[in-house]
């Protein structure tokens, strides 16, 4: 059983092909799954805070340090990838580096060495799990061997969301960033979408969470409890911790006895019209990836 993923090379076709997440692509380079990564954190849960090593400063210097990714959320970009982060790094197990890393797609980071990449990671003790997330390790050919060779039993996370809705919001981020530039021109939805595309092999989803980006948006703690159980981190994630902001349009958070937090200003911009045409033909496009995808997956998403 393979799963495969559709990509352009040039930003027009990315948007329809990176949509092509939904594909499925090679399965032959994860086999093996590790124990689970975390099975308990002396945590005070009425708190949110976490107990440390107090007893000497050189058990604190050998426990706390920075250490290579546990778990690596590689995409899709659009599917909700920061969301997700940020809404799993409420929890005291998990820690995760402010920026993208880029580490396994681009060559000026990759010929520095993982222990570069190990020291781009926030300090951590045993108990807590690292998590990495670039969405373009998705689409990137080279990335699947590059992670396996140094880490075969990562856990990944894939976010996946109605390819209709990726494509849209894609394509508003694009044309976003364009619009600032003097060289842009306008183009249209549909000119930018119906125009190829090229197909690209990853990843074995043995290793890999597919979390469903449509659901994170609307119920949010469902799909934090999977990654909870998949990640082998103890149930911290609680109802009261999430609300709906109208404004947005999706759920912001808070941490226990905390501030609440939203997502920032670049998210949940105002999409383009797009005709009914268009949509028709993009969801007779997917529609026979996307059963290849729920076969494989083994999850229905009823795009």
């Amino acid at each position: 059983m393979k799963l495969v993923l559709c990509f352009g090379h040039r930003w027009r076709l990315s948007l329809l092909l990176c949509t092509a997440l939904l594909t499925v692509f090679l399965l032959s380079r994860y086999q093996s799954l590790p124990p689970p990564l975390l099975t308990s954190l002396a945590v005070d849960l009425s708190t949110g805070q976490q107990s440390i090593p107090t007893n000497t400063t050189s058990v604190r210097t050998t426990n706390y340090k920075k250490r290579f990714p546990q778990a690596i959320i590689i995409g899709v970009r659009k599917a909700g990838t920061r969301a997700l982060l940020d809404m799993l790094t409420l929890h005291p197990s998990v820690v995760s580096p402010k920026p993208e890393i880029h580490y396994f797609d681009k060559e000026e980071n990759y010929v520095r060495r993982v222990q570069w990449y190990i020291d781009s990671m926030p300090r951590s003790y045993p108990q807590q799990i690292t998590i990495e997330k670039t969405p373009a390790y998705f689409v990137g050919p080279q990335v699947p061997q590059r992670i396996h060779s140094v880490s075969p039993n990562v856990k990944l996370l894939l976010i996946v969301r109605n390819p209709i809705d990726r494509t849209v919001s894609d394509f508003a981020q694009l044309n976003n960033k364009r619009r600032k530039t003097e060289s842009h021109k306008h183009t249209t939805f549909e000119k930018a979408v119906f125009n190829g595309d090229h197909v690209n092999t990853l990843y074995n989803p043995i290793s890999i969470l597919v979390v469903d980006g449509d659901s994170l948006i609307t119920n949010p703690l469902t799909q934090l409890k999977r990654a909870e159980a998949f990640l082998g981190i103890e149930s911290y994630f609680t109802e009261s911790m999430f609300f709906f902001n109208e404004t947005k349009g999706f759920y912001c958070w808070r941490k226990i006895s905390k501030d609440a937090h939203c997502l920032g200003s670049g998210k949940g911009r105002e999409h383009p019209e797009v005709s009914p045409e268009a949509v028709q033909a993009l969801k007779q496009f997917f529609k026979p990836h996307n059963q290849q995808f729920y076969n494989q997956c083994g999850q229905p998403f009823n795009w």
